[in-house]
């Protein structure tokens, strides 16, 4: 039903994945981790000698290791980790545990998480299971969505969720797409336009189902993930993940103005 050619992903990422200690700028305070006892002062010291990106792999399996024990022997402990994971790390301020930690339970024991709220839920999937878990992330997404358009390595565009930055924003890469196909919505008759759903049901041809795009999107960034690493690296996706994460708002961006040209014709 979905098709992707992880080859071509693979081979747009690896011109830029060499830059990739030096252009990843995501960081968080992680002085609330000593109190959730995931490090001690000794070792936050140590992670904050180290550049963004070396920190913020070695925190990925620190607080691992804390999700999985916690989950079983402290409730309290867990939830407090969660919601630093989203609300500190994550930059989700308004989220709030009654609502987002009954969405986490469930994430966690099913093969087939909801789309809503995948943003939050989907980033302490990823730290409690680094080796099989992504963040289905807007940065994360909207890239791989043109890397997908561009190199022509998909049947399918994935689902963006919303809060995008006004870069994405300012060149919407559903529209792009959509432009890209503009064959597929222009309508043999007029009269087809007064159909409700004419832009939904078109819109289906083309992106993957909302209930299948978590599942999708890991598996697609779980195959690029081994081509472009070696080792250990090449068991988790987050790396990849990372990659696209950091190249969303400057190498995409940068790549979409100097390539889209637009022609009207009249």
């Amino acid at each position: 039903m979905y098709n992707f050619d992880s080859q071509k992903v693979a081979s747009y990422l690896d011109k830029i994945k060499k830059n990739i200690a030096t252009v990843y700028k995501w960081t968080a305070s992680l002085d609330k981790l000593v109190h959730l006892g995931v490090i001690t002062i000794e070792e936050l010291y140590d992670l904050n000698q180290q550049t963004l990106y070396e920190k913020e792999i070695a925190i990925k399996f620190l607080i691992e290791k804390k999700l999985q024990e916690y989950h079983i022997s402290n409730r309290p402990l867990f939830v407090s980790l969660c919601m630093w994971i989203i609300q500190d790390w994550g930059g989700i301020k308004g989220a709030k545990p009654a609502t987002t930690m009954p969405r986490i339970d469930a994430f966690i024991t099913t093969d087939k998480p909801k789309y809503e709220a995948l943003p939050s839920v989907s980033k302490v999937g990823m730290f409690m299971y680094p080796h099989k878990n992504i963040i289905y992330d807007t940065r994360v997404i909207y890239a791989l969505n043109w890397i997908l358009l561009k190199q022509q390595a998909g049947s399918h565009y994935f689902p963006i969720p919303g809060g995008r930055n006004s870069r994405m924003n300012a060149f919407d890469i559903e529209v792009l797409i959509r432009a890209y196909h503009s064959n597929k919505y222009t309508p043999e008759k007029r009269s087809e336009l007064n159909r409700r759903n004419y832009i939904e049901t078109i819109d289906k041809e083309l992106f993957v189902k909302k209930e299948d795009a978590y599942q999708q999107a890991i598996q697609l960034i779980a195959s690029v993930n081994k081509i472009l690493w070696k080792g250990d690296k090449a068991n988790y996706p987050f790396y990849t993940e990372m990659l696209l994460f950091s190249a969303a708002d400057v190498e995409i961006f940068h790549d979409i103005t100097k390539t889209i040209q637009l022609n009207i014709n009249n």
